[in-house]
C-alpha cells in the first residue's frame, strides 16, 4: 500500500507544477491588463482590488511551488529511511551513547 501511494503522491506532484506555471502565466497577463486600464485612468476599486487579489495567488502559487520541494524532499527522505533502516538505528544508537556520556559528566 505505501508504494502505491508514494507513486500516486509522486503522480500529484508532477501535475502541480505545470499547474503552478499556468496559474503564474495567467496572473501576470491578468495583471498586465489591470495595469493598463488602470494606466488608462480608468481606475476604480473593483480594478484595484482585482489587482490585489492577483498578488495573492501569485504569492499562493509561489508557496504551493515551495511546498512542492518541501513534499518532495520529505518523501525522498523518508524513501532512504525506509531503504536504509540501519542508519536510522545507527542515528539512534549514537543518540543514546551520547545521553549515556552526558549523563557520566
Amino acid at each position: 500500500m505505501t508504494n502505491s501511494y508514494q507513486f500516486g503522491e509522486s503522480f500529484n506532484l508532477a501535475k502541480i507544477e505545470p499547474e503552478i506555471q499556468k496559474a503564474k502565466k495567467l496572473i501576470a497577463f491578468l495583471q498586465s491588463k489591470l495595469g493598463k486600464s488602470i494606466r488608462k485612468k480608468k481606475t476604480s476599486m473593483d480594478l484595484q482590488i482585482a489587482k490585489n487579489h492577483l498578488q495573492i495567488l501569485l504569492r499562493d502559487c509561489e508557496i504551493a511551488a515551495n511546498v512542492k520541494l518541501i513534499i518532495k524532499e520529505q518523501s525522498l527522505n523518508e524513501k532512504y529511511q525506509r531503504q536504509h533502516p540501519s542508519n536510522q538505528n545507527h542515528a539512534e544508537d549514537l543518540q543514546q551513547i551520547s545521553l549515556g556520556i552526558e549523563k557520566d559528566y
